[in-house]
């Protein structure tokens, strides 16, 4: 792979393979798309194995090349982070490592302005808790939280990601400077 990665050897930790899963969520069987999704980004102890990278795609999504590009260069991202970052896991650093990872990606916002602001303005006081039943329905949002029986936000669908890239765009260091700074 060449461009925003594949060219890069500068970065702390070798990432050498990348193996793409393809996951069945629609069966019914034992994957489960929000749990298991949330795992692979948020709680993941030594996340690269052996320099493997595993991006993971759903049967229910028709992804493009580039939609795939972008969750592989995403993930890529995340497992550096997470494996040279702390082991803090509050909504805090997880929304700190996802918004990173998708503008490293080149993610644009799905929400409008607005909507992000609510979203912030909801997230604002919840930033320093780490349950997993907050952190599922601050990045996924009520619909999720629901399906979950966990207590609704008042969130849009992922909006937690939302406003995680909305600030990451903010930022005026590159995703990669905290990479390299290992912060």
């Amino acid at each position: 792979m060449t461009g925003a990665i594949g060219d890069r050897t500068d970065l702390p930790v070798h990432v050498q393979r990348v193996a793409l899963v393809v996951s069945d969520d629609i069966g019914g069987m034992w994957t489960e798309r929000t749990n298991a999704e949330a795992t692979a980004r948020f709680n993941r102890r030594g996340a690269s194995l052996a320099g493997w990278v595993v991006p993971t795609f759903w049967t229910s999504d028709r992804p493009t090349a580039a939609a795939i590009e972008a969750e592989m260069i995403a993930e890529i991202y995340r497992t550096i982070a997470l494996e040279t970052e702390s082991d803090e896991r509050t909504l805090s650093a997880v929304m700190r490592i996802e918004g990173r990872a998708l503008r490293f990606a080149g993610a644009s916002p799905g929400l409008g302005r607005d909507e992000i602001e609510h979203a912030r303005v909801a997230l604002s006081p919840l930033v320093e808790r780490s349950e997993w039943p907050l952190i599922i329905a601050a990045m996924f949002g009520d619909q999720t939280a629901q399906q979950y029986g966990y207590e609704p936000l008042g969130l849009p669908t992922r909006a937690g990601f939302e406003v995680a890239l909305a600030d990451a765009l903010g930022d005026p260091r590159a995703p990669e400077a905290y990479l390299q700074a290992g912060a």
